[in-house]
């Protein structure tokens, strides 16, 4: 039951900052999924990874870790 509370939880943190976080340079996209750490938390796939993306994208969100991985360009088929 905690788990589903969590991921409403994030759904809604997730809805707030995608839409900022998608207009930055190499964001192609923001999802839910467990971390490095192994706890949930929001997922920021980037095209490639560098220093200004770590400044502006934060370690955490409303007390969520956030994680950014590199996954190079996403296309639809």
């Amino acid at each position: 039951m905690m788990e589903n509370r969590e991921i409403t939880r994030l759904k809604t943190i997730k809805r707030k900052y995608e839409a900022e976080w998608l207009k930055l340079d190499n964001v192609v996209a923001v999802g839910i999924g467990m971390t490095a750490q192994g706890g949930l938390g929001l997922i920021v796939s980037v095209s490639e990874i560098n220093d200004k993306i770590k400044k502006l994208i934060p370690e955490e969100a409303e007390g969520f870790p956030v994680e950014i991985k590199e996954t190079g360009r996403i296309k639809a088929l």
